[in-house]
């Protein structure tokens, strides 16, 4: 029996972030959380970019839900546009018969040849930023190309600033490569091991489901210093619980146990105290203080925090709440700048924050703003350069 891949897997593989569990489970039929708010958001914006495109163009032929003969008919006619166009091939990759289906955007005709293109929001569609659109794109010239005889002219994206980029064709080696490394996770047996992380799990359809399996096993992975390289490094040793690490290491032998990081390996070094302060404040549902606060002596501060649309890599990353709240000897009520809708709407909310900040200063005179991480401040930063 074959088993069916479709390029859009890639996605399942490498976003939000990489992750071989969730590849696998969705393979298996475990259902994920419905998609939240702000995951429907992207959805829309998505649809909407693509629609927007479709209607650049003065002829399209239409063949959303039509099977692949149509497809092929209509390259054989030489449509001009052919959009949501299916391609299908069965093929045997390292023994496994496998039958690929992909439905590119639009097929666009261009001489003798034909261009594929695909709508992304993503303002980045390199292999280092999103390996998914790349891995998605190559498998449709493959397709293509092994449907038609001919090679496609060049691979397109769409990105969600309006830019196309160009991905050059490479042709059936690296198209079979890109489905070995499916095959690789959907060939397993048994659910392969991936750590869950604070960030790299936030925004995945198993979020719910890989937490809930971490915290009844006090899994290692869970305490917010012990980052993928090193929860991995710790299983190799048989450190899988939050128990074992305590048990098995004290403040000099971990901090000289090495870890991958990045193409090479590094010792957890000065991290490893602070690991084991972590392990023990969960080990003795206790919080420790490590050190107080260093927040410079003043009448008031204002309170600072930001809420923005998750930026999955990097597609919307923008900030939709302000917010800011004076406390101390002079408090303030709640002031906050909201992103209007449209296309302006995320200038106007950072022009509002900023018309509520002058306010603030001219009140209070050169007052500090007080918030949680490096959220707020890189954010600032982001949107001064934007």
């Amino acid at each position: 029996m074959a088993l069916a891949i479709k390029p859009s897997d890639f996605y399942s593989l490498y976003r939000p972030s990489k992750c071989a569990l969730r590849l696998y489970l969705q393979q298996k039929g475990v259902e994920p959380t419905p998609p939240s708010a702000f995951e429907q958001v992207l959805f829309r914006l998505g649809q909407r970019h693509e629609k927007n495109h479709l209607s650049t163009f003065p002829e399209v032929t239409d063949l959303t839900g039509k099977p692949a003969e149509r497809t092929l008919e209509e390259i054989r006619k030489g449509s001009p546009v052919i959009y949501q166009g299916e391609l299908r091939l069965q093929v045997t990759v390292d023994g496994q018969v496998i039958e690929i289906v992909g439905i590119p955007d639009f097929m666009i005709k261009e001489g003798a040849a034909y261009s594929i293109r695909d709508c992304k929001i993503a303002r980045h569609a390199t292999e280092d930023r999103h390996p998914e659109i790349p891995r998605q794109l190559q498998i449709y010239g493959w397709l293509f190309e092994k449907n038609t005889g001919k090679r496609p002219s060049r691979l397109e994206v769409l990105k969600g600033d309006g830019s196309i980029e160009t991905i050059d064709y490479c042709g059936e080696a690296a198209a079979i490569s890109y489905l070995q490394e499916l095959l690789a996770v959907l060939a397993l047996s048994e659910e392969p091991y991936s750590p869950v992380g604070w960030s790299k799990c936030l925004s995945c359809g198993y979020n719910d489901l890989c937490m809930s399996r971490a915290y009844e096993s006090q899994t290692v992975a869970l305490l917010p210093d012990v980052d993928q390289g090193l929860a991995r490094r710790l299983k190799e040793a048989g450190v899988l619980t939050i128990k074992d690490l305590a048990t098995r290491y004290d403040e000099t032998s971990l901090s000289d146990l090495k870890r991958p990081w990045g193409a090479r390996e590094q010792k957890v070094g000065k991290r490893a105290r602070g690991i084991l302060l972590q392990a023990k404040a969960m080990l003795e549902n206790k919080e420790i203080v490590v050190q107080k606060p260093d927040i410079p002596p003043s009448k008031n501060y204002v309170m600072f925090d930001l809420e923005g649309l998750p930026p999955q890599l990097d597609e919307l990353d923008k900030i939709y709440l302000w917010g800011t709240q004076v406390f101390g000897e002079k408090p303030s009520d709640f002031r906050y700048s909201l992103a209007e809708m449209g296309t302006e709407g995320d200038r106007k909310g950072w022009e509002n924050f900023l018309k509520i900040a002058r306010k603030l200063f001219d009140e209070y005179g050169d007052i500090h703003f007080i918030h949680w991480h490096h959220y707020e401040k890189t954010k600032i930063n982001t949107y001064i350069e934007r």
